[in-house]
């Protein structure tokens, strides 16, 4: 199974996208000013359709990596993962390579070229979230930035063939 994985942050001041309206009208997203509130989420897709997606419990590092790669292998149960990602530090370091090198019989880490986020499909997943779907939505509190990522992260998950088409883009 070939999967292309990534990270995004997601904040609480929404991502302002652009709108029309008359001249005379400005318009106003309302927001709860309370800035450095995000949260972390790790995802993967397939060319058939699949996402997966997990929330970190802080700072993307390599023990989240880790920990995304059990998650996998638990939900491909039995098939070998190739699992492609960019070039962060924490893909590169030496915890993830022992631990790709110690399951190395389910799992295969690739990295994709440096500063190619155009070569990875899962960036359109965080594009689709963020312009589609979060775009200028107000919320008040981590609480419900949370429950609003999951829900739109877990609708895509209901959705192959929009997954499939971030394979043609």
């Amino acid at each position: 199974m070939i999967l292309y994985g990534d990270e995004a942050a997601f904040f609480l001041i929404p991502h302002v996208g652009k709108t029309w309206t008359f001249p005379e009208v400005r318009p106003m997203v309302r927001v709860s000013g309370q800035k450095g509130i995000w949260v972390g989420v790790t995802s993967a897709v397939s060319p058939r359709g699949h996402l997966v997606f997990k929330f970190a419990k802080g700072n993307f590092n390599s023990a989240t990596l880790i920990d995304f790669m059990k998650s996998l292998d638990q939900h491909f149960r039995g098939r070998k993962l190739f699992f492609i990602t960019d070039g962060a530090p924490s893909h590169r370091s030496k915890v993830v390579k022992n631990f790709v090198q110690k399951n190395s019989l389910w799992l295969s880490l690739s990295r994709l070229p440096a500063y190619s986020p155009e070569l990875n499909p899962d960036e359109e997943v965080w594009n689709f979230a963020k312009t589609k779907r979060l775009d200028s939505v107000p919320l008040r509190d981590k609480k419900e930035l949370r429950s609003k990522v999951f829900k739109t992260l877990r609708s895509l998950q209901r959705n192959p063939e929009r997954i499939k088409s971030f394979f043609q883009q």
